[in-house]
């Protein structure tokens, strides 16, 4: 609480058509200008390398399903009454420092989700 930090939206597709509309934030003390970094790499994996962040886990996941809010909807180009599954997350470093905290919305017609231990 009381910390200040980088907001940052994602979407993926495929073909074309949205899969994933996600919404992280990170620490913008620990990450000076992430959104400037990102803009130059291919990936958040490749960004938080730049600042020496390697590797990272999720630490947790809560998964869900729910009705879209209007700009998830618009965003995953889908209607307001098809339900989106829902992931809630955190990811820490090495050292077990949460690193991001972030919702992804997935329109649930268009994917599957496989959670397997230890992979």
């Amino acid at each position: 609480a009381g910390t200040f930090v980088y907001e940052i939206e994602t979407r993926h597709d495929s073909d074309d058509v949205p899969l994933t509309y996600a919404r992280s934030w990170f620490p913008a003390m620990r990450f000076a200008d992430l959104p400037g970094v990102l803009a130059g790499v291919q990936g958040v994996s490749a960004a938080l390398a730049e600042f020496g962040v390697v590797d990272y886990t999720r630490k947790w996941s809560r998964i869900g399903c729910i009705l879209p809010s209007s700009e998830v909807a618009r965003r995953l180009q889908i209607n307001r009454a098809q339900p989106v599954m829902w992931v809630e997350s955190v990811d820490v470093d090495e050292a077990g420092v949460p690193i991001k905290y972030g919702i992804t919305h997935f329109a649930a017609d268009r994917v599957q989700l496989l959670v397997e231990d230890g992979v």
